[in-house]
């Protein structure tokens, strides 16, 4: 605004000075600059003061500021970031970060400073000085009066939504133009401007990026910013290109709060796009694996493994073959003096006579690894057990079910068990440390596993389901989303326990979710670590210490004890269960006490389609979340019906009561206390859980061992059991294979019933 009786010129003036000059200084008339500064929303008597003033001597002075100054009507204020050369060609661009700032400050907005023509901020730690305080952002535009200005998203400030691709396009085709206040950006696309409010703040975060990780459309909701009108920089950041500025599509839009159409619609769009780039890398994948960095020590020490066991080969040989593979899989290549030390590593593993396969000395044997695994028939997976039914009304009335399940339910043929678990297991996790039962420290990590009939159950997108509903109130991410974590759980595979260990150091963060999306892939890969990795999951599931100080100090990492909750999530196929489940309990007992079990019923639903549930609602399990996490300590209602009610469980079953109490009392909105209703709906999830152990129990396979003990083999004699054992091979009854349990040890000679027809 222009001043009624000021000594100074104010920031505008000062800006409305420096354009008109541009102006002169580009060749355009005295008219014509007057006409351009009433275009810009200058008075007629301000656009005339200031051209005069220009235009009337070589070093202007402000004698007819002086004259407008005592004034007693208010003039509008110049928008800044209207201000454009009229002509083509280069032009020094006015010095106008005062201006801008003042505009957007004064319309809520948080604001950062960074040199004209640059779009980073490179001040440490601008997160926490960006400032919606007028007199430290003009204080701070002042050190560089010609800065670009960003305008930083905070919870009670703006935010910006920018579009690279146009992709908001069909969202207005549907519901109009978007009523904002908006930016031309120098490189052809939009930037949106919106009030922040609950909607908003609980979506977060969301960048769309196509398949070559180009953005296409970014919601920069917290601590990340767009560049304000009026700023300047170079189209596609291409240095070859002239400066160019970002200017406002109305300079007298108003800032409005995002419509919910709108929020929606980009979560929905993220779903689409990077559903489409995943099945499209998963076939680049498919058609040609290459091993990153990572990973590469990793894959180089499982195949020399393999090689050593299945062909005894020593040093020389390994080291061979590994070079081979290191430069046909590994991408960069490992240096050769990494490839010699796995070569020497793995050379002194003890080799059993009984395990070389004979004739394998060729050339290329990486590639004949895989090949050597005896191929198994379909092995019958009858049921020992009844089918457990999930107790479904356990989980009814919490704001998971309410807001994520139930819609999920209407909209999709997913299983509400398939979702709810993964989605409380992640609100658990969460939780772990910052909410508790008074007197009882209560640890809330829990490990999970989805087993289903092979077919049509959606056990992964249930989980991923689940994860966007959390990702959407910034309460979790995933690796290669956020640089850093802090604060929330990091969804995440891995290769090692080191490489989990370091990504988890990497990323700052203490709360994980190991999610294997099959978990034979798992089963391979903790066979190979030589069980370290599935014990690992045992220190992982405790919070005891975690770490690794062998290696150089880059490779280091330390969690100490009850500092991290680390959770695991997996998925397979109840015939992959049978197989691999027992490979894993095998390495490491005491993992089956752990696990929370979800098993599907026996069909799926029939196949309808499927659309992507609203997932607004989250908010209101944030709501729940933050009123936990202020409260604290929690306590039991009846203590003495609770201790009644679960006298007799085990341990195990007690402990996973308590915690899913607890749990239940969160998301139930119970203010700090206990009841025996989420008692009771824990204890029927824990005896769900406990049914389903025993219905997964594997019958379809036993070591030859165990078999002639169950079955008193020698009860009729030896030539009895013989003929019998051997009639049954013979007959294509049974099958037996090898199976090795854990690197360098003897294989089991396992015996497995083969699946036939149903009318056999």
């Amino acid at each position: 605004m222009m001043g009624t009786a000021t000594i100074a010129l104010t920031a505008t003036q000062k800006v409305a000075l420096d354009a008109a000059r541009i102006r002169k200084q580009s060749g355009l008339s005295k008219d014509e600059a007057i006409y351009d500064m009433k275009v810009f929303g200058a008075s007629e008597a301000e656009a005339q003061a200031v051209c005069d003033e220009v235009y009337s001597a070589e070093a202007p002075s402000t004698s007819a500021f002086e004259a407008l100054k005592q004034s007693t009507v208010k003039t509008p204020t110049i928008p800044a970031e209207s201000i454009v050369p009229s002509t083509p060609g280069p032009v020094e661009p006015a010095p106008m970060a005062v201006a801008i700032a003042e505009k957007f400050v004064k319309n809520g907005g948080y604001v950062i400073f960074f040199p004209r023509g640059t779009k980073k901020c490179s001040v440490p730690e601008w997160e926490q000085k960006t400032t919606n305080n007028l007199d430290a952002a003009i204080a701070w535009a002042q050190q560089d009066l010609y800065a670009n200005v960003g305008i930083v998203g905070k919870q009670d400030g703006l935010w910006g939504l920018d579009d690279d691709a146009g992709l908001l396009a069909e969202y207005e085709k549907q519901y109009g133009p978007i009523q904002t206040y908006g930016t031309n950006t120098v490189s052809g696309g939009r930037h949106f401007i919106f009030r922040q409010n609950a909607a908003s703040w609980t979506m977060g975060n969301i960048i769309i990026k196509d398949d070559e990780n180009r953005e296409l459309l970014s919601a920069r909701i917290n601590n990340r910013y767009v560049l304000a009108a009026g700023s300047w920089a170079y189209p596609h950041n291409d240095t070859s290109r002239p400066l160019t500025q970002y200017t406002a599509v109305d300079p007298n839009a108003s800032f409005i709060e995002a419509p919910v159409s709108l929020l929606e619609f980009i979560q929905r769009k993220k779903t689409e796009i990077e559903g489409r780039t995943t099945k499209k890398n998963e076939a680049a994948v498919t058609n040609d694996v290459s091993i990153s960095e990572g990973g590469r020590n990793n894959h180089l020490t499982s195949i020399a493994g393999k090689m050593r066991q299945n062909f005894g080969w020593e040093y020389d040989k390994l080291k061979e073959e590994l070079l081979l593979e290191n430069e046909k899989k590994c991408s960069p290549p490992l240096p050769e003096s990494e490839v010699d030390s796995i070569a020497r590593s793995v050379s002194k593993y003890e080799v059993k006579p009984g395990d070389l396969v004979v004739g394998a000395n060729e050339r290329g044997a990486a590639a004949q690894v895989a090949q050597t695994t005896t191929e198994l028939p379909d092995l019958d997976t009858g049921e020992g057990a009844v089918r457990p039914e999930f107790p479904l009304w356990a989980i009814e009335g919490t704001s998971i079910y309410e807001n994520l399940v139930k819609p999920a339910l209407v909209s999709s043929s997913k299983h509400a068990e398939f979702i709810f678990v993964p989605a409380m297991q992640m609100m658990m996790n969460y939780l772990s440390g910052n909410v508790d039962i008074e007197l009882q420290p209560t640890s809330l990590n829990l490990f999970v596993g989805l087993v289903s009939p092979y077919g049509e159950f959606f056990k992964s997108s249930s989980c991923k389901l689940a994860h966007d509903y959390f990702a959407l109130i910034g309460l979790c991410t995933t690796t290669g989303k956020d640089r850093m974590a802090e604060g929330k759980v990091l969804i995440a595979q891995a290769g090692s326990p080191e490489g989990f260990g370091l990504a988890m150091k990497r990323m700052n963060c203490n709360r994980a979710i190991l999610f294997n999306d099959e978990l034979g892939k798992f089963v391979s890969k903790a066979g190979i670590e030589g069980s370290s990795f599935s014990s690992d999951l045992l220190s992982w599931y405790e919070a005891r210490p975690f770490g690794n100080t062998v290696t150089s100090s880059k490779n280091n990492f330390q969690f100490d004890g009850g500092t991290y909750t680390f959770g695991w999530l997996w998925a397979t196929t109840d015939r992959g269960f049978n197989r691999h489940w027992p490979k894993l309990a095998g390495i490491s007992s005491g993992l089956e006490d752990r696990m929370f079990f979800v098993v599907s019923p026996k069909k799926p639903k029939p196949t309808t389609p499927y659309m992507d549930p609203p997932l607004i609602g989250a908010i209101e399990t944030r709501k729940l979340i933050d009123s936990a996490m202020q409260r604290k300590k929690f306590q039991f209602e009846n203590h003495e019906a609770y201790v009644d009610r679960v006298s007799g469980m085990d341990p195990r079953s007690m402990e996973m009561v308590k915690k899913l109490a607890l749990y239940f009392a969160v998301d139930l909105g119970l203010e700090g206390m206990i009841d025996m209703d989420c008692v009771d709906r824990a204890v029927a999830m824990v005896e769900y859980r406990n049914q389903v152990s025993a219905f997964l129990e594997p019958i379809e396979a036993d070591s030859y061992r165990d078999l002639c003990r169950n079955l008193d083999f020698m009860r009729h004699g030896m030539r009895v059991w013989d003929q019998a054992y051997r009639g049954l091979s013979n007959a294509g009854l049974i099958f037996e294979f090898p199976e090795a349990k854990t690197l360098g040890k003897r294989t089991t000679r396992m015996v497995g019933l083969v699946k036939h027809g149903e009318d056999e």
